[in-house]
């Protein structure tokens, strides 16, 4: 160890009399300075311009993702400063023949290679320190800097490129010429670089040039999930390259030793891969989310159900139709890693979880400018023609027979779609005809609820002119249950909707939540009957009625002690030129639990509704207690010992054989027609502020939430002058001042 450390202090001193080292650690200062000024600019500009500073300040002056982010600028250029730091490890010694001198004292090879490399990591703790030294200063104008995350992110970049110097080291050793040996560690690094994207579309090949892939690796622990698979991998790389280094160098005392060092090599990969393939199993997979808000972790509820799903294998199955528009999002088999890769949040908590892809070919009328495009040709001569185009085999190509052999794909319309499976269980998990594509947090955990509890049975009761789901007319709920890409639809949150009557009461008591929207003709005795038995037994309800209906509304309300007034609500907000009335949400829909778990929730406290009348309490039930939910202040003059709000929209719960029976009531049957749903107010939609809120208040909030709100630091102190000052000493002073230590170093040297 004494040796070892001796070698270490003079590297040390030999690279930093180096005028080479100083110009890079100018050049790495040029470029971390530049990524953090533009975005100090950029901040210093919103906070001027914007009446509130925007949210995740870190992640956006950090960030892989970002445009000007510091981690993504490092991992973009971090192997081109390798070979200009690691070219002279070995190769020069080599060239000036001090390596034979080296031999002759009593020192191994595992000390000098140590030393080398313990030299260059010293240099790589000086790179790590210009970072921090800038994040100390970020501190200063952000107050809630998310450290862990910077943290986290460093300790990426410096396993990185310590892994690029281990490489750099090992080429070194391999040749007497320092030009030769940086250029072919630049070629190496860049081929890592860029090994992800290589061979794609190649079984096998695909799967291990994507695991030997570095960038990916730093870039999913830069954006705040700490995984022990890529910590080991990365020492891994480190260790097996200074092994190399070491084989290579015991070549020099003794060329006997040849055959040994073949087999001493073999062991050596053959260890070194057996740990990689050990530790990337799943199973043996340990994580760390650096996050502040934990936003790189799916939720609890989501956690709870893989728990469910361990036992045995659960597939994810993907079926691509090559005559879907979407086809080129994720589905071609140079995509496949990556597409497996974003599903890794939930891999992480299902380790049994197997991917598979299927590419098929069947009618999709919905693309007709693929049919278009290729006039006089069946459909399997377009598929066939787009596998030729995509690089699919012809053979992997299933007809439509096929595939009904694998699943049934009727439902779903024939599109790109994927399906969990468990056992005998089976759940759609979809593509959406939006920006985001992929299916969300929610979807999944959706699509996962299915495979645990099965879907919440929604029975929606028709036989008396009610809203359904049968038109895409404004009146009606397509939204509830709309076609398959569109994320919005209440089918793709885990609801199962089922037109019903209420004539059979067996049928009614096998539904999770009944639905009833706007009746226009008078109900049956033996349906009021059935409704009465239905909420007897602890049934979940929800009721809209409109105002002009109130005679049929005031027969079922009457069975709740409510009654629904005649009389329509004034429009309030004439001014968006529409009929639209502004509500307040409640305090007991705001503090209801689920409240927090929405992204967009709490933001404005409002609900636009159409056309709503109000409720009045007869007589409830003395067990059921009775909140408001939305309600809007009256302009009628009233007595003065009684309240001048009206409610709109009410809540019923009451606690039933041991659970909750909740009944939401509200006095717009509008709320939840195509036309509501389409329309944006004010930047707010009655689907994030209400729909999806009280469907889960009335499902128990067993649809998982949605991911919790972005980390808010969104402080920013630093005014557009500061920001130029600030700019102009960490881009032009700072990497000055390591130029002039570089030209001192070089005038010293040519004196000596």
């Amino acid at each position: 160890m004494k040796l070892m450390m001796q070698i270490v202090l003079q590297e040390v001193k030999r690279m930093f009399c180096s005028p080479i080292i100083w110009l890079l650690l100018g050049v790495f200062m040029i470029q971390v300075a530049y990524s953090h000024t533009n975005n100090f600019l950029m901040f210093a500009g919103f906070k001027e311009t914007l009446p509130r500073m925007i949210s995740g300040l870190t992640a956006k002056l950090f960030g892989v993702n970002h445009i000007y982010g510091l981690f993504g600028s490092l991992l973009n250029s971090a192997f081109l400063y390798i070979p200009l730091i690691t070219m002279s490890s070995f190769s020069a010694e080599y060239d000036k023949g001090t390596y034979k001198l080296i031999q002759t004292v009593p020192i191994k090879d595992v000390q000098v290679v140590g030393g080398k490399f313990g030299a260059l990591v010293v240099y790589s703790i000086l790179l790590i320190l210009v970072a921090i030294v800038l994040t100390l200063i970020c501190s200063l104008y952000i107050p809630n800097l998310e450290y862990k995350y910077i943290l986290g992110g460093l300790l990426s970049f410096f396993l990185l490129i310590n892994s690029f110097l281990a490489i750099g080291l090992f080429v070194s050793s391999l040749t007497s010429s320092q030009v030769i040996a940086a250029l072919v560690t630049f070629s190496v690094l860049g081929l890592l670089r860029i090994l992800s994207g290589i061979g794609q579309s190649i079984p096998y090949l695909s799967d291990v040039l994507y695991w030997i892939s570095l960038s990916d690796r730093a870039a999913e622990m830069m954006n705040g999930l700490i995984s022990s698979r890529n910590v080991i991998y990365f020492l891994l790389i480190i260790f097996f390259f200074l092994g190399l280094t070491v084989i290579r160098l015991s070549t020099f005392r003794n060329e006997l030793l040849s055959r040994l060092n073949v087999f001493r090599f073999s062991v050596f990969c053959t260890i070194v891969i057996l740990i990689g393939w050990f530790s990337s199993d799943p199973y043996h997979t340990f994580y760390v989310d650096i996050t502040k808000d934990k936003y790189r972790t799916v939720s609890k509820q989501i956690q709870e159900y893989a728990q469910e799903l361990r036992e045995d294998e659960l597939e994810l199955n993907t079926y691509i139709n090559l005559l879907n528009k979407w086809v080129k999002l994720g589905a071609l088999p140079t995509q496949r890693n990556a597409d497996k890769n974003y599903f890794e949040p939930y891999v992480r908590f299902l380790p049994n979880l197997k991917f598979n892809h299927y590419y098929f070919y069947d009618t999709l009328p919905s693309n007709l400018n693929l049919y278009n495009q290729n006039k006089g040709l069946s459909t399997r001569q377009i598929a066939h023609r787009m596998a030729s185009a995509y690089g699919i085999p012809q053979k992997k190509l299933l007809s439509p027979g096929q595939i009904s052999n694998i699943t049934d794909l009727g439902t779903e319309g024939n599109q790109y779609v994927r399906e969990l499976i468990y056992n005998d269980r089976r759940s759609f998990l979809r593509m959406y005809d939006d920006q985001t594509n992929y299916p969300t947090e929610r979807e999944v955990g959706a699509a996962l609820m299915n495979l645990v509890n099965g879907p919440i049975k929604v029975g929606l009761v028709q036989g008396h002119s009610e809203r359904s789901t049968s038109k895409e007319d404004e009146d009606y709920y397509w939204i509830l249950d709309a076609r398959e890409d569109n994320r919005a639809s209440l089918r793709n949150e885990g609801y199962d909707f089922k037109p019903m009557t209420l004539n059979e009461l067996v049928a009614v008591r096998d539904i999770d939540l009944l639905i009833i929207a706007d009746p226009l003709s008078p109900y049956s005795k033996m349906e009021l009957d059935h409704l009465r038995q239905y909420i007897d037994d602890g049934g979940n309800i929800l009721f809209a009625f409109e105002p002009k209906n109130d005679v049929t509304a005031n027969q079922l309300l009457g069975l709740l002690g409510l009654q629904l007034t005649g009389n329509a609500l004034p429009p309030n907000q004439k001014e968006y030129g529409e009929d639209l009335i502004l509500a307040d949400v409640d305090h007991a829909l705001y503090k209801m639990e689920i409240r927090p778990n929405y992204r967009f929730w709490p933001r404005y406290r409002k609900v636009f509704l159409n056309s709503a009348s109000y409720l009045v309490q007869d007589s409830v039930p003395k067990d059921f207690e009775m909140d408001s939910f939305l309600s809007i202040q009256s302009n009628e003059e009233v007595d003065s010992n009684k309240s001048s709000r009206r409610n709109i929209a009410v809540g019923l719960s009451r606690h039933h054989q041991n659970k909750q029976q909740r009944i939401f009531v509200i006095a717009d049957a509008d709320f939840l027609s195509n036309k509501a749903q389409r329309q944006v107010v004010n930047n707010t939609s009655n689907l994030t502020e209400l729909i999806y809120p009280i469907f889960d208040w009335l499902s128990y909030t067993e649809i998982p939430p949605r991911p919790p709100q972005m980390n808010r630091d969104n402080q920013f102190s630093l005014a557009k002058e500061g920001a130029n000052g600030f700019r102009f000493i960490m881009l032009y002073v700072f990497p000055s001042c390591f130029f002039i230590m570089g030209a001192a170093f070089l005038i010293i040297r040519r004196r000596k």
